[in-house]
């Protein structure tokens, strides 16, 4: 990240105006000329996030992918084909960038191929919950809590082709929930109360409700913040 900021005041229009000039001539700077795929990527989003100029931002997103293999960018062009925005809306597209993003060790995008091949919105129409799992699975293994989450629910109800396996979804939900799924520690909670997957723990399952009971107020917390801010 950049040290620019301590040199301005950035409560003045007029300095946050040229903060933001030197930020974007910084990003230029580290990517044409550094060659640094980390740059470009901060290019990208600050054309997207600070100039609202999409359109050059997925051009940038889509240099860095094609030419320079970086997971982020191409994950965040598949996003852009995903929407439809600045371009067409493709789901094709966007899975061809999602599984490139994927083999350049992006977990999120990894997690975007699974919910493509569980959702039938691909030009074949069909529903590979098999596929979705293995990369789940990578995008788990790559540190990507909602691929472990999901993957989670998987096991606890069983999908076509895929065996309901309680011990799966215990090892992949405490996973989850150390990594700060709400939704997984809730989970988890009535595993060890009810014994599925792992012995009965009444403490463990207390300390997992109340884990996900924190998560909850943090994530509410976030939202009125938002919410009073717009």
């Amino acid at each position: 990240m950049s040290g620019l900021a301590g040199a301005y005041d950035l409560r003045k229009e007029e300095e946050v105006k040229e903060y933001l000039d030197n930020l974007g001539t910084e990003y230029r700077f580290q990517c044409y000329y550094e060659k640094r795929p980390d740059g470009c990527h901060r290019l990208a989003d600050f054309l997207e996030a600070f100039r609202r100029d999409e359109t050059r931002a997925r051009k940038v997103f889509l240099q860095n992918c094609e030419e320079n293999n970086y997971g982020h960018s191409c994950f965040k062009y598949g996003n852009y084909n995903m929407m439809g925005t600045a371009g067409p809306c493709s789901f094709d597209e966007a899975m061809k960038f999602y599984l490139k993003g994927c083999d350049h060790s992006y977990g999120p995008s990894c997690h975007n191929v699974a919910l493509l091949l569980q959702s039938g919105r691909l030009q074949n129409k069909e529903r590979d919950f098999i596929k979705a799992a293995d990369y789940l699975q990578r995008g788990c293994d790559l540190g990507n809590m909602p691929s472990c989450g999901h993957l989670s629910t998987y096991f606890i109800t069983g999908k076509p082709g895929i065996a309901a396996d309680m011990t799966k979804a215990f090892e992949l939900a405490k996973q989850a929930c150390e990594m700060g799924h709400m939704y997984a520690c809730a989970n988890l909670s009535i595993m060890y109360k009810k014994g599925e997957g792992t012995n009965v723990d009444l403490e463990l399952s207390k300390k997992s409700q109340d884990r996900a009971k924190e998560l909850f107020d943090e994530m509410t917390k976030i939202e009125k913040t938002l919410t009073f801010e717009q």
